[in-house]
């Protein structure tokens, strides 16, 4: 199969040049060349040209071929370099050798030319290929590791010893030290703080049994929960020399998850609290009940009884809901409770009658266990005076209030209407209820009739709880 070559010729002699050639083209080579023979041609035909070889007679008038193996190699050219003269000693052969020239040929023994080309032309392809490998070796390295500072979790690798061979930049980062200071050191001098390896530590585990082991631990010398994955290295015969480790820092998640223990204690607690305070409500309605029934004569009294209990129902059930559409279930806000229960009562007792009602509780927050005998006793009050404060349509007010004064809560319930009738002032169950109930909060009840009725209800005050 004929070869073609590009070679570029510095000789003075064009018939030395054709000899030359004719050696390439006995040995089934094509050759197209160029014959050079000044300093300032040899760089026009490099920049011009590609080419496969370079062959220079030693001296010429105006060159010779050590100025031509200088310009060659600035060129940064790895191409063949072969001298062919007829004058070239040995010593002077081996100094152009040791410059850089790949071999020499007498021109009496051209025989030798093509088979020492031949030879210079294989190993620059092999030199080529070797730096294509080299360059390829060096871009996945660089890749490797810009791959490997890349990763967010801590990376390492790990010789038998328990030493560092290499780390990540977020090993470094989160040790406050540089990669180049942690080779070489001991992994558990630097994220335990000890001079041993410490009990359960997964690269031992892996050392000892050839297999991946994992951990999770909190870690005091730097105050974070970290996840610890080994995975083993081992050599041609299988043997383990060291290993991967990936190291998570788990603080955030480890706190989400005792923030969710924490929630679902908690919502147990609560769940008890809230099945509790369900039983003792209902225990209050069925009490509540059964005192009633006992005065039900008549289907009219009845109806009014179970309209009063619905009332009473709702008082209890307005708490609850307060009391859960917010995030702290120790207190119920009392300003938008009276508004909430005011409101409601007069929708079904004077729905169209201008009765105005009006409140002020302002900052202040109840427990549950005193805001359900309040709602209770409210709603009582309330009841009455729009049922019976204003007879014939009547227009009026009543003014609920309900503030700190000194170390007691102070409720007032007042109507400016006709004055308590006489039907309920006495031992009516409503009133009955309002006694003890004021009882049940420790409180003192003061009722007025100047122009009107007014209920005074003096309680503890939160600081005053016993």
């Amino acid at each position: 199969m004929c070869k073609h070559l590009s070679i570029l010729i510095i000789e003075d002699s064009e018939s030395d040049a054709e000899l030359i050639i004719r050696q390439f083209q006995k040995a089934d080579y094509t050759c197209n060349y160029k014959r050079v023979e000044t300093a300032a041609q040899m760089r026009a035909a490099l920049e011009s040209l590609s080419w496969d070889l370079v062959i220079a007679d030693y001296n010429l008038p105006q060159f010779n071929a050590p100025s031509a193996l200088e310009i060659l190699q600035k060129c940064s050219l790895d191409i063949p370099f072969i001298v062919v003269s007829g004058t070239i000693g040995e010593e002077t052969a081996v100094e152009m050798m040791k410059a850089g020239a790949h071999d020499y040929v007498m021109k009496r023994n051209l025989v030798r030319l093509v088979p020492v080309v031949k030879r210079e032309l294989e190993e620059a392809q092999m030199r080529r290929r070797n730096k294509e490998a080299e360059k390829l070796i060096k871009e996945s390295a660089e890749e490797w590791i810009t791959t490997f500072d890349s990763i967010t979790d801590m990376v390492s690798i790990h010789d038998s010893d328990f030493k560092f061979l290499r780390v990540n930049k977020a090993y470094a980062h989160a040790v406050n030290m540089t990669q180049e200071e942690l080779i070489g050191k001991h992994c558990y001098e630097v994220i335990h703080g000890t001079a041993c390896p410490i009990p359960g530590c997964p690269h031992e585990q892996t050392l000892k049994t050839v297999k991946s082991a994992s951990v999770e631990i909190y870690e005091p010398h730097l105050s974070i929960y970290l996840e610890i994955s080994t995975s083993p290295i081992l050599d041609r015969k299988g043997t383990v020399t060291g290993s991967v480790h990936i190291v998570k820092d788990i603080t955030s998640r480890k706190q989400a998850e005792e923030a969710l223990k924490s929630s679902l204690r908690e919502k147990e607690i609560l769940i008890r609290e809230i099945h509790h305070r369900v039983k003792n409500n209902l225990s209050v309605i069925l009490g509540l009940l059964d005192l009633q029934s006992g005065r039900i004569e008549t289907a009219e009294q009845a109806v009014a009884a179970f309209q009063k209990s619905r009332d009473r129902i709702y008082s209890m059930a307005l708490v609850h809901q307060r009391l859960y559409e917010k995030t702290d279930l120790s207190s119920i806000d009392m300003e938008f409770y009276i508004d909430d229960i005011s409101s409601k009562l007069k929708d079904i007792y004077a729905p169209d009658r201008n009765i105005i009602i009006e409140s002020n509780a302002k900052g202040v927050l109840l427990d549950i266990n005193r805001a359900v005998p309040l709602g209770l006793i409210l709603n009582e009050l309330i009841t009455n005076s729009l049922k019976y404060a204003f007879p014939d349509n009547r227009e009026g007010s009543i003014t609920l209030s309900l503030s700190l004064q000194d170390t007691s809560l102070c409720l007032s319930v007042a109507d400016n209407g006709i004055g308590l009738p006489e039907e309920i002032r006495g031992d009516t169950f409503g009133m009955e209820l309002i006694r003890l109930l004021t009882e049940q909060i420790d409180g003192i009840l003061d009722i007025q009739r100047d122009k009107g009725t007014r209920f005074t209800i003096t309680f503890p005050g939160p600081d005053t709880e016993e």
